[in-house]
């Protein structure tokens, strides 16, 4: 999970980070959620099509259950 709460924006760099987890993540048996993404993200994410990518959630609890 990774606690996007502090974040106000994201560069390509910062998106090319999130891929490159994701990415090691999704060949290695993992997976990467997001946690309390701002709106003004939210919306790079809906521009970028990434939000067909990541998952997100605003409740932590939320988000480790959909570990299971």
């Amino acid at each position: 999970i990774v606690h996007m709460d502090n974040v106000k924006w994201v560069n390509s760099t910062g998106l090319g980070i999130l891929i490159s987890g994701y990415t090691t993540l999704k060949k290695n048996g993992g997976e990467l959620k997001l946690l309390k993404v701002s709106d003004r993200i939210e919306n790079i994410f809906i521009v970028s099509k990434l939000s067909t990518v990541f998952q997100s959630f605003e409740d932590e609890d939320e988000a480790l259950r959909s570990f299971a």
